[in-house]
């Protein structure tokens, strides 16, 4: 009996001791036992570091301010030619050349794909023949007219005969007439065989080789003309009526590495059914050198916002942590500030910094001093 006393005693006695040696670990490790940092100094906004130094020679003061900034909404879109042709085919034929390639720049006028005219040219030469022979009918009847209406004169021949004269001269005119509008619809249709580029531009796409037999409505090839280009973007209804006719916008395109502004050329009155956007085409966004296809986005403004910016410059960085020189009369304290996006030559303060307060412009520059390397304690 005593010793299962004595074996329960033992047991609890190490769970006690264990207890005991874990509650002390959690009470080390919080810094219970460790110097308290002080409510004021914890709640204190801005937290600057203390110890006010000597203002640095050639320190160079900027005072902060509040300032209304655009704000901005993007819609993405992409890059489209304002004049495209989609260049087919008015007949049924076979390929016999396609003169192009994609990529390949075309002035007005250039040939893009060539068809087979064979039965066509054999058209042409039948309508030629048919006007010969129409025209040769048309001056004989002319002639005999013409002599006819002299002997009715005489009493040579009958009323009703020249009549009937008169009557064959004019039919010959217009069979003579109808051969030649024959032949110029002959001569039209051979000239479909040559497809000619209708504009200046460069070719996206050809869709036909030599060989394939193509029929009427078929697009052979594409064609825009990059000289004029546009951003094709969908916006949604709410910002769409912030947009006008004739406004100019930013766009930015992922290739190049700067915004450029265009021109709102159009807004299609049509909102589209899931999407709830509306197409708007902006005009002359970017240099040349631009492809259809590209990527972009539209900044729609959308009101402004209050923001504190300061110059890159005021900024020190050590590791995730920021840091400026806040100036007070003759001396300085380092603060450490949080700062959100880079907007140019400067940045934005989250928090950190007060309107109206100076700060080193030229802190984070090697001119001046560099500052104490922040400790890890309690006077950060």
């Amino acid at each position: 009996m005593n010793t299962r006393i004595w074996k329960v005693a033992r047991q609890s006695v190490t769970l006690l001791v264990t207890l005991v040696i874990v509650v002390t670990s959690i009470l080390w490790l919080s810094n219970f036992f460790g110097q308290k940092i002080p409510t004021s100094v914890q709640a204190a906004e801005p937290a600057s570091l203390p110890g006010a130094v000597p203002l640095p020679s050639g320190a160079s003061l900027y005072t902060v301010t509040l300032e209304d900034v655009p704000q901005y909404r993007s819609a993405i879109g992409s890059v489209q030619a304002v004049h495209t042709a989609d260049i087919g085919s008015k007949l049924m034929a076979q390929v016999k050349a396609v003169d192009v390639t994609a990529g390949k720049e075309v002035k007005e006028g250039d040939v893009l794909v060539q068809l087979d005219d064979t039965d066509l040219q054999a058209q042409a030469r039948q309508a030629q023949a048919q006007l010969d022979q129409a025209k040769s009918a048309a001056e004989q009847a002319q002639w005999d007219y013409d002599r006819q209406a002299n002997l009715v004169n005489t009493g040579s021949i009958t009323e009703q005969e020249f009549l009937h004269t008169r009557t064959n001269r004019d039919k010959a005119k217009a069979a003579a007439v109808q051969a030649e509008q024959a032949l110029k619809y002959a001569e039209a249709t051979l000239s479909w065989t040559v497809i000619h580029s209708p504009i200046n531009g460069v070719v996206v796409d050809k869709l036909v080789e030599p060989g394939d037999l193509v029929k009427p409505g078929q697009t052979l090839v594409r064609v825009y003309n990059r000289d004029k280009m546009q951003l094709v973007a969908s916006v949604p209804e709410m910002l769409a009526s912030s947009l006008s006719l004739g406004q100019n916008v930013n766009v930015k395109l992922d290739v190049l590495p700067m915004a450029c502004v265009g021109t709102v050329s159009e807004i299609v009155p049509e909102a589209a059914t899931q999407s709830r956007t509306f197409q708007v085409k902006v005009t002359g966004p970017c240099p040349p050198g631009i492809y259809s296809g590209m990527f972009g986005r539209l900044f729609i403004p959308n009101g402004s916002d209050k923001q504190t910016r300061i110059p890159v410059s005021a900024v020190r960085t050590y590791g995730q942590l920021q840091q400026v020189m806040v100036s007070e009369g003759k001396t300085a304290k380092r603060r450490f500030v949080s700062l959100g996006d880079t907007a140019g030559d400067q940045v934005i303060v989250l928090s950190g910094l007060k309107a109206g307060e100076k700060i080193v412009a030229n802190y984070g520059a090697s001119s001046l001093p560099p500052a104490s390397q922040p400790a890890a304690s309690a006077d950060r």
